[in-house]
């Protein structure tokens, strides 16, 4: 991929430019047609327009709605200490509270779902998002209106002030969103992180805000605040906009000229945040216990490394990350697994927001077992990171993950599975000819260094421990939401026991061969309609033709119809536990396999019976099927699995009771519609009444 720039003016591609669009061109600082993957269909350009605001125009001819992403490099961490919220309360008043060229409240909102549209923005660190979609003949009226957010809302408006409906409206939602997240495990978790970090770094502010941090008796001197804010940070030179649309590239640089030229330009440059860094040296070291109130039982074990962010040292994360989160037998989490100390497990590659510090986050989800078991389980991590430190750097992985993006590189030119929400995190890391590829390897060096460099960093001073079980007697409350916690600073004869060995031999993944594949081949469009192609007393086979995406993949859904499956609900459970166990068994035997491939495998119970999905290359098709019918039919179900899987369910359950009512209402819906689908009362009785023997009986009847 490459960029061709533009100093001045789009290039010419043979489209009729009126006077309107060659005065544009002219007040356009820079502009890059920008050349994707040769199969893609869409075509890119890239504007910075005279007041500094910047667009990635795409051009759809494929799509049938239009959709705009706008983007102001401000969040929560910008705004003022005393009105915690600030930001996401202005987000709110500003979608709705209307502007001076369209004056009605929600107006927005109405225009848009006039026109079979949707919206939504968001808040969060350091960032503010305004998102729509809408048929293409509104486009137009649309982008003016959003633009509008940004040149004359009329919260700016001397001497206005919102009517008091408007303001407590969204005051409450802003506080609904804030009563939704409290019960919610995850959202506990993050306000305990804030609460044990450095309180000088942003990110120990509370971000959401309430009706405590916005009080009403206070709001003369919070809407005058949001208007300061807005001033400061609402401008073109701290924005970023993507569209994309049916509609010419010639066409959507006008109209990202004629609407967004006017949105000004900072007056004054914006203060730089505070560079405190997020953990300091008193943070690291330190175990954490939450109180679960989702009956969650998890164990994250995070380090912090003092490296800045950068390509070479995002691949070399990459290459730990694939070295260490071995799924398959041998590897990490299998053997804890097998050990029936964790139900799943995952390494996530993460960045503090304000200062960017990279993170290495080992998550763990408990088993009962595994509770007490976690003296085992660090020892298990850290005897793994000594042996991938011992062994050297393994050139073959490096050429795997290689082999992998090459791969994924030629799919994606097919499937164009690229949001606009990335293309906006890209902008922001990665130069405009590289914010396709991003981070990808492709053929760059092998950064045997910074690898090593990193797991010189993965040690048991430079970690934070994290375990949220239910029952846990915290001697601390966090503020915002009650979370119940505790801080133990582990002294150094406690951090030494976590690296002592273990009695289980560890081990690499084998490298996975990947298929060379230098094009794809799209097959003819001979079936216009579904056809059946085979039919027998106990099978029917169906084809239809993709005529409109035109990818070169194959997906496989078989249904195993069977009134048996779901006839009853002991039956309707034990389906699932019986996928579960096929699941897992696939993913610990043969996922890198599938992966090399482009196989995907998914499965789920419905109101027939089974059916099971295929998602990947045709070529490899066929031997997929096979390891999946054949992991089906010869299954080994043991005793300890079966209890294991019980246990999750139980544990899903219970955690999908605490889910908001949202949730359950379409439960019951979907009760009175299917009386296959079973009411939640029931379903866990007879969850915890289902033993061993049942599961053997169906899985003989079913097969």
């Amino acid at each position: 991929m490459a960029a061709i720039p533009s100093e001045t003016a789009p290039k010419d591609t043979g489209e009729k430019k009126d006077a309107g669009e060659r005065k544009t061109a002219e007040d356009l600082k820079v502009v890059r047609d920008l050349k994707h993957y040769p199969s893609d269909h869409r075509r890119y350009r890239y504007l910075e327009l005279q007041n500094g605001l910047k667009v990635l125009l795409i051009e759809n001819r494929r799509a049938t709605v239009s959709q705009a992403v706008f983007e102001v490099s401000a969040g929560s961490f910008h705004e003022p200490d005393q009105y915690p919220g600030l930001a996401h309360f202005l987000e709110h008043m500003v979608a709705v509270g209307g502007t001076q060229k369209y004056p009605e409240i929600d107006g927005d909102d109405k225009f848009i779902a006039a026109h079979r549209g949707e919206s939504n923005a968001m808040t969060s660190a350091e960032k503010t998002r305004y998102v729509f979609t809408i048929l293409p003949e509104a486009f137009n009226e649309a982008l003016d209106r959003c633009a509008q957010f940004f040149i004359a809302p009329r919260l700016t408006q001397k001497g206005f002030a919102f009517d008091d409906s408007c303001i407590q409206r969204e005051l409450s939602a802003v506080q609904h969103e804030f009563s939704l997240k409290v019960p919610k495990d995850v959202y506990r978790y993050s306000c305990v992180e804030a609460q044990t970090t450095n309180p000088k770094h942003p990110g120990a502010r509370f971000k959401c805000g309430n009706r405590d941090t916005l009080k009403e008796s206070e709001m003369p001197q919070i809407l005058e605040a949001m208007r300061a804010f807005y001033h400061t940070h609402y401008t073109a030179d701290r924005m970023t906009v993507v569209l994309e649309s049916p509609h010419a590239l010639s066409e959507l640089t006008h109209l990202a000229q004629i609407h967004f030229a006017n949105i000004a330009r900072a007056k004054a440059q914006v203060p730089p945040l505070n560079k405190a860094p997020q953990y300091r040296e008193s943070d690291l070291g330190l175990f954490i216990q939450l109180t679960s109130v989702q009956n969650n039982r998890s164990l994250n074990l995070l380090f912090i490394l003092p490296m800045q962010r950068s390509p070479e040292l995002e691949r070399a994360l990459s290459y730990i990350n694939l070295a260490l989160g071995n799924s398959e037998d041998g590897g990490l989490f299998a053997t804890l697994k097998q050990k029936d100390w964790i139900s799943d497990g995952l390494i996530l590659i993460q960045y503090s927001d304000g200062d960017y510090q990279p993170q290495v986050l080992f998550a763990f989800a408990l088993t009962e077992q595994g509770v007490l078991k976690l003296q085992d389980i660090k020892q298990a991590v850290f005897q793994y990171i000594q042996f991938i430190r011992k062994q050297g750097m393994d050139i073959r992985l490096y050429e795997e993950m290689r082999d992998r993006e090459k791969r994924d590189i030629l799919l994606e030119a097919y499937t164009f599975n690229n949001s606009l929400f990335r293309f906006l995190d890209n902008l922001k890391f990665y130069p405009v000819d590289k914010f396709f590829d991003g981070s990808m390897i492709l053929d760059s060096a092998f950064p045997e260094a910074m690898i090593g460099q990193i797991l010189d960093e993965l040690t048991p001073q430079n970690m934070r421990q994290i375990l949220t079980a239910k029952g846990i007697k915290g001697n601390k409350k966090e503020p915002y939401t009650g979370a119940e916690y505790s801080v133990e600073r582990l002294s150094e004869l406690k951090l030494q026991r976590e690296v002592q060995v273990m009695a289980f031999k560890a081990r690499t993944p084998q490298k996975v061969s990947f298929p060379a594949v230098s094009h794809l081949d799209v097959p003819a469009d001979k079936f216009r309609r579904p056809t059946l192609v085979y039919s027998a007393p106990r099978l029917r086979v169906w084809f239809s033709q993709d005529h409109h995406f035109k990818q070169p993949t194959v997906i496989t859904d078989c249904y195993f119809n069977s009134s048996f499956a779901t006839e009853t609900l002991q039956n309707a459970i034990l389906s699932q536990i019986y996928l579960s166990l096929i699941t897992d068994e696939l993913r610990e035997k043969h996922d890198s396999s599938f992966a090399a491939k482009n196989n995907r495998l998914s499965a789920a119970s419905n109101s027939k019976g089974l059916m099971v999905r295929i998602d990947g290359f045709p070529n490899h098709h066929e031997e997929a099927f096979g390891i999946l019918l054949d992991t089906a039919q010869g299954l080994n179900v043991k005793l300890a699995d079966f209890e294991k899987h019980k246990v999750q369910f139980i544990q899903a359950f219970q955690h999908h009771m605490t889910e908001g009512p949202i949730v359950h209402c379409k439960e019951i819906i979907d009760e009175l519609l299917d009386h296959h689908n079973y009411p939640n009362e029931k379903y866990n009785v007879a969850l915890k009444g289902i033993q061993f023997k049942d599961l053997q009986n169906f899985i003989h009847r079913m097969l």
